[in-house]
């Protein structure tokens, strides 16, 4: 009677010492749910690592303590994207090709990458931004469908922004056939190691050409 809990909760990507001092402490108020959910900084309170800490408080007078009974922690993994589905030609013109795909539904998806090459699953370079924007479910080719367009500009621009230049970045040349598979991501720290990729899809290839030079 007249006793009080309540407890504090951190949580990192990344290990850290049981006493360590540099992580920061939230206070968990009673019946408090669904904190994956809640965001601090920006950044959502999730990670791989944690530490639970319960205070006990005694009643006033000190004639009561209180019990701190069992204690459970449901622990989920946070679940990457799943793969894009149809991914296929939508056209191909002068060093350009286009392709398109269904857009993923999960509630938390952030964009898509696409990893191009000259070799079957083996690629050269990954294309992330157009036009200095994330490709993402806003750039519609159909109702549920996105499609973009891949051309030598927007090769070099991702190249630029590989400042590790592990990748080739092959540009893309008339008559020469090209594979490509797209992986999503979610938006939970986004360019981090620490950011949900999917598996690649299914792979397709695309050969650029210049089309006819006959009128029709």
């Amino acid at each position: 009677r007249d006793s009080f809990i309540w407890t504090e909760l951190r949580i990192s990507d990344d290990l850290f010492e049981r006493n360590g001092e540099g992580l920061k402490w939230y206070r968990i108020v009673n019946r408090q749910r669904n904190i994956y959910l809640k965001k601090v900084d920006g950044l959502f309170l999730r990670g791989r690592y944690y530490q639970w800490r319960a205070h006990l408080i005694a009643s006033p007078d000190g004639r009561n303590a209180p019990v701190l009974g069992p204690v459970s922690l449901r622990y989920q993994l946070d679940q990457a994207p799943r793969a894009p589905l149809f991914v296929e030609s939508a056209g191909a013109g002068d060093a350009s090709v286009r392709l398109r795909w269904k857009k993923n539904a999960e509630h938390d998806i952030l964009g898509y990458r696409l990893y191009y090459g000259v070799h079957s699953r083996r690629y050269d370079g990954v294309i992330g931004t157009i036009g200095g924007r994330r490709i993402t479910n806003e750039m519609n080719g159909g109702k549920n469908f996105i499609e973009v367009e891949l051309t030598n500009e927007v090769i070099e621009e991702n190249m630029t922004r590989d400042a590790q230049r592990y990748l080739s970045y092959p540009l893309l040349k008339n008559n020469v056939l090209y594979y490509f598979a797209v992986r999503a991501y979610d938006s939970y720290r986004p360019d981090t190691k620490y950011n949900h990729e999917s598996e690649l899809s299914e792979e397709i290839s695309i050969r650029p050409f210049a089309g006819s030079e006959i009128d029709k």
